[in-house]
C-alpha cells in the first residue's frame, strides 16, 4: 500500500473575518489532520487494521513474540524441536502409525523404479496386476498353483469307464487310470470332448497306463465297453 505525498497548506492560513479565509483556516486544518493520519498509518505498517498484532515488519531489527529455542528431546519416537504442536516423526515411526508394514516397489534387484505396479481384486475373485497400463492378468497362488496343496488319490472305487466326470476342485488335475483293454478292442480317453489317449489290442488283451491333465472345470472320462479301470489315481485336493 503506497500513501500519498503529505498534503501543503501555504497561502490558506490567513486569520480574517472574510468568509472566504476563514473557509481556507478550515480547510488548512482539516490538511494537518490528514497530515497526522498519513503519518500514524506509516508509522502502523501496511498490516494496521488487519487484525495482525504479533508479527515485525521486514525491516525491522526487533522480532515480537517468544522464541523458542529447540531443545531436541525425545518422546514416544517423536523428536520434540521446541515448537509447540510441532513433533517431528523419524522414520520409523510413520510404519507403526500405519499400522501395518508397507510394500517397497521398484527397489530390487533388476527391478525399475520408473514403473508403477498396481494389484488388485478383480471381479472375477482372482488377484490382478497392471504394470503402468499394461495388464498383467492374473497372479497364480497357491489356491491355485498345479501340485501345490495336491496329493495323489486312489478314486478307483468311486470311477467306472463310460461316465464323464467334471474337474470341479479349482485347480487342475493330473489323471493315472491302469486299463485292461480285451483283445479286438481299442481303449480311448476324453478330455473335454477331444480323444486324448487310445491304444488297440490286437491279438490279445494288453494293460495299459493312460496319464493326462484336465483343466479346472475340465471332463473327463474312459471309453465305455469291455475296457476296464483296475485302477485310477488323481493328484488333486
Amino acid at each position: 500500500m503506497a500513501f500519498p505525498l503529505p498534503a501543503t497548506k501555504t497561502n490558506c492560513d490567513a486569520s480574517t473575518d472574510d468568509p472566504k479565509q476563514a473557509l481556507l483556516v478550515d480547510l488548512a486544518q482539516l490538511v494537518d489532520k490528514f497530515n497526522q493520519l498519513l503519518g500514524a498509518a506509516a508509522a502502523a505498517g501496511p498490516l494496521a487494521g488487519s487484525g495482525i498484532t504479533d508479527a515485525a515488519p521486514l525491516n525491522s531489527p526487533t522480532f515480537t513474540g517468544t522464541v523458542l529455542v529447540p531443545n531436541a528431546s525425545v518422546s514416544g519416537g517423536a523428536i520434540n524441536l521446541g515448537q509447540a504442536n510441532a513433533l517431528y516423526q523419524p522414520v520409523g515411526s510413520y510404519q507403526a502409525a500405519l499400522g501395518y508394514t508397507p510394500v517397497q516397489q521398484g527397489t530390487g534387484i533388476g527391478q525399475s523404479a520408473a514403473n508403477t505396479v498396481k494389484i488388485g481384486w478383480s471381479a472375477g475373485s482372482r488377484i490382478k496386476a497392471t504394470i503402468d497400463v499394461t495388464d498383467m492378468g492374473n497372479i497364480v497362488t497357491d489356491a491355485y498353483a498345479f501340485a501345490i496343496g495336491q496329493t495323489y488319490q486312489d478314486v478307483t472305487a468311486s470311477r467306472v469307464a463310460g461316465t464323464t466326470y467334471t474337474n470341479s476342485t479349482g485347480k487342475a488335475i493330473w489323471v493315472m487310470i491302469m486299463i485292461s483293454i480285451p483283445a479286438g478292442t481299442t481303449g480311448t480317453v476324453t478330455v473335454d470332448g477331444v480323444v486324448r489317449w487310445n491304444q488297440f489290442a490286437q491279438a490279445a488283451a494288453t494293460n495299459a497306463t493312460a496319464t493326462f491333465m484336465v483343466v479346472s472345470g475340465g471332463t473327463y472320462s474312459l471309453s465305455a465297453g469291455s475296457v476296464q479301470a483296475n485302477g485310477w489315481h488323481e493328484l488333486r485336493t
